[in-house]
């Protein structure tokens, strides 16, 4: 099974990997013809086994969770009021200007992680401990529900999003909170009634 686990942004690969799937992407594009209009979100994994990227998921969506707080911290390019503008045909440009200012670069690096319950149960509580690093984060489960690690249950607990000036920085801030967060879960095997 499949599981989307975090990313960093902006990304590792090298740029062979990033011109494989930055291919892909214009690929399906062209692919789509003039029936493709708005928003596109599409994710890509590269297979170094293979040598070659292949598409993950494709929706006329913007994209969720993470990516709109490590774009912007990353890029200084606020996605949602970009894709507003776009949707009323206004101009972007202006957004765009410090990302232009940076020599169209990003100035820090964020990670993210996608965290999953730790056992089959009733969730009792769950709760990001923020620190100076954390950027965002949403915990998507209520206490009372019954949760439940992949492959039982595919729901994640809760999504998190840090920051730091290097690649290595912001995976070891990520992983700090990570480590932090607090889940409670009441196994059933343990539940009486």
């Amino acid at each position: 099974y499949f599981v989307e686990v975090g990313g960093l942004c902006p990304s590792e690969l090298a740029p062979p990997q990033h011109e494989a799937i930055a291919q892909l992407l214009e690929d399906y594009v062209k692919s789509c013809g003039t029936e493709i209009n708005g928003v596109l979100h599409f994710e890509a994994k590269f297979d170094f086994n293979r040598g070659r990227a292949y598409v993950i998921e494709v929706n006329c969506r913007m994209g969720s969770a993470e990516t709109w707080p490590m774009v912007k911290n990353a890029y200084h390019v606020d996605l949602a009021i970009c894709f507003a503008r776009c949707a009323l045909g206004l101009p972007v440009d202006d957004l765009l200007e410090t990302y232009i200012n940076n020599g169209r670069t990003h100035t820090q690096y964020c990670a993210s992680v996608n965290i999953y319950p730790s056992d089959y149960g009733v969730l009792h509580r769950a709760e990001i401990v923020k620190d100076d690093d954390f950027l965002d984060g949403l915990v998507g489960s209520d206490n009372g529900s019954i949760v439940g690690p992949p492959p039982k249950v595919f729901f994640m607990l809760c999504w998190m999003a840090a920051k730091g000036r290097t690649p290595e920085e912001a995976k070891d801030n990520i992983q700090r909170l990570t480590r932090n967060f607090i889940q409670e879960i009441e196994p059933l095997n343990t539940l009486t009634h």
